[in-house]
């Protein structure tokens, strides 16, 4: 069992003994040897250090990963690099690598962590909510958490870490209930404000809006679907296209427009523009 105390000293100028400020603890190693190592001024922060180096000797002794002062010193810059190399090892994509390398020296800078045992929970939460008063969106705040556990992760596999505990740091709640504000359509004053300055893009604008369809759609689309009498025959019955493919072809193409609103409208707001 291990000892917290205050080594004495001979005092030069009254010859009497006289107590370090500081506390020492003493704890035998796993290999059975006595170590004795400089604590803190503080009684209680010794005897809390003496705790963590016979939790760290019963580990090693049951063959489990202990924290080495060596690695916990390791420099966070150079740890995220070796976290993102391994990435690439791993096939990530560069804007992945590029989010993780750019997040998390984001986040160590804010947080004042220039080494791996410098990483602290309570910091991780603080981070979070100072970026949730910069209006950041749920998701926003989850990938930050999640990218500082998948980085512990790795820590934790390299056994520069014993353990993660930003896995449990609870996440920030996503769908309606997490939103900032529930999604709605444009009205069509608002929809006339857009299309008056949105130049070149502004006819793209009016059948994106009129219509509902989504880009992909857009991209697709042809002539031949801006015929409102012949729309409604969809893409699987043009000629050239074979019957094996309709089932394929009906989820894919695009729908009837328009949807949202009647060609009256689409008429009049175009007519406002080119007034």
């Amino acid at each position: 069992m291990g000892s917290v105390y205050r080594p004495t000293r001979t005092d030069e100028q009254t010859g009497q003994r006289v107590k370090y400020r500081a506390y020492r603890i003493a704890y035998v190693n796993a290999n059975g040897k006595r170590i004795t190592e400089k604590a803190y001024h503080d009684k209680a922060a010794s005897e809390a250090l003496l705790r963590k180096r016979e939790q760290e000797v019963e580990r090693t002794l049951a063959g489990l990963p202990v924290q080495q002062q060596a690695d916990l010193r390791r420099d966070w810059n150079a740890s995220v690099d070796a976290y993102v190399a391994d990435l690439e090892r791993q096939g990530c994509g560069e804007v992945h690598r590029a989010n993780a390398r750019r997040t998390l020296k984001n986040l160590a800078k804010w947080c004042g962590w220039q080494a791996l045992g410098e990483a602290r929970v309570d910091r991780l939460t603080e981070y979070l909510a100072y970026q949730q008063t910069l209006s950041r969106a749920p998701r926003t705040l989850n990938s930050y958490r999640d990218y500082l556990a998948h980085f512990w992760d790795f820590c934790k596999r390299m056994q520069w870490v014993a353990a993660n505990p930003f896995r449990d740091v609870p996440k920030a709640e996503v769908g309606q209930k997490g939103k900032r504000r529930r999604r709605r359509a444009y009205t069509l004053g608002e929809l006339r404000r857009l299309l008056a300055v949105a130049g070149q893009r502004r006819d793209v604008y009016a059948v994106a809006a009129f219509s509902g369809l989504r880009r992909s759609e857009l991209i697709r689309i042809e002539w031949r679907d801006a015929d409102l009498d012949q729309a409604r025959r969809g893409e699987e019955e043009r000629p050239g296209r074979d019957p094996a493919d309709a089932s394929r072809l009906r989820r894919h193409s695009p729908r009837p427009w328009p949807r949202q609103a009647n060609g009256e409208d689409l008429r009049d707001c175009a007519a406002d523009q080119d007034a």
